[in-house]
């Protein structure tokens, strides 16, 4: 994780954990034996939300919980250390998804799914881009992951990043329900695989736009 980080350009040198006393953790007793128990001697398990970015797990057989702390590196050398949770969102939200990204990417995971709702909140395009290029880079005809997920950017709205057929928008259907259909662009046989379909969907052509001030008119 901490390579991908510094692959990504985002000025942090790297994560560490600094441990924590479990009590600090607000969680039932029920509740943290059943989080240090999915998490085990290999893997953590986090914590997110509510200004928390914890990890838990086990190291020689005792539960230890700890905190995640961005390391920044001046010119000078020096290291700047503090909580992650005092980074921007755009960096808290790097170290919430890179863990899909490599957890998708690994060759003993072929199956694993991941949904990931608004991916590109807080993000700049090019860093959407390169999260998304980092999975398919590492699918091959054996791959059997998924990464489904939501956006609003229209940059990522790119034939040369994803096909028609991985392309869907979110068509309303009942103003007073709020009811959606999903509509793939392979739907749409007039599409080339050469064509920015950006121009057409902002005219309106491909359904899924907003239309401010429609209930109005």
């Amino acid at each position: 994780m901490n390579e991908r980080l510094r692959e990504l350009d985002i000025g942090i040198e790297r994560l560490e954990v600094e441990d924590i006393p479990s009590e600090r953790l607000s969680l039932s007793g029920q509740e943290l034996a059943r989080l240090q128990a999915d998490a085990g001697e290999s893997r953590l398990v986090r914590l997110q939300g509510s200004g928390r970015n914890l990890v838990l797990g086990s190291r020689d057989g005792m539960p230890y919980a700890g905190k995640l702390v961005a390391v920044r590196r001046e010119a000078d050398g020096t290291e700047i250390r503090r909580d992650l949770d005092r980074e921007s969102s755009g960096v808290q939200r790097i170290a919430a998804l890179l863990p899909a990204i490599i957890d998708l990417s690994s060759g003993d995971r072929k199956s694993a799914v991941h949904v990931i709702d608004d991916m590109d909140r807080s993000l700049h395009t090019l860093l959407t881009v390169d999260l998304v290029r980092q999975y398919l880079a590492r699918c091959s005809d054996t791959t059997r992951s998924q990464l489904l997920f939501s956006a609003h950017d229209l940059l990522l709205m790119d034939q040369h990043l994803l096909r028609r057929d991985e392309m869907w928008v979110t068509e309303r259907r009942d103003p007073g329900t709020g009811s959606s259909s999903l509509i793939a662009f392979s739907e749409y046989g007039d599409i080339r695989y050469d064509k920015d379909i950006r121009k057409s969907y902002l005219k309106g052509h491909l359904g899924g736009i907003p239309r401010p001030g429609s209930r109005h008119s």
